[in-house]
């Protein structure tokens, strides 16, 4: 019974965590997540779902092969950094960003803290190498 209860476990984690990346070998496009500029109101960003699958939660570079994408993506705002009033110190809160990939090239994506609503935030992708 116990090796039944953990084949299960493993089949059901290995469904909720699905999508697979592509290699830094294959033809592909890198998104890097991890910058933090906060003169520029620009914070990190961990990525949870490409194309409404589940990832394990990674938060400094992926890569993909070239076509559009959605991703769902989570935010680590601190904001003693930003102009907003009266918000959580952090927000980790899903949003949404549509990327469309190149081969070769490099993607920079942070959340955008930059306005006064907090509503306003979002993820953006800053710099295309």
């Amino acid at each position: 019974m116990k090796n039944f209860i953990f084949i299960l476990t493993m089949l059901l984690t290995s469904q909720a965590y699905a999508y697979e990346f592509a290699s830094p070998n294959e033809a592909s496009g890198q998104i890097i997540m991890s910058t933090k500029n906060p003169a520029k109101q620009l914070f990190p960003v961990f990525l949870q779902q490409v194309n409404g699958e589940n990832t394990d939660v990674r938060s400094d570079s992926v890569w993909l092969t070239p076509g559009s994408y959605e991703l769902v993506l989570g935010a680590q705002v601190d904001r003693q950094y930003t102009r907003a009033i009266n918000t959580m110190k952090k927000t980790n809160s899903k949003h949404k960003l549509n990327i469309d990939i190149e081969q070769g090239k490099t993607y920079y994506v942070a959340f955008d803290a930059s306005s006064q609503s907090i509503k306003k935030w979002k993820p953006v992708i800053y710099r295309v190498e």
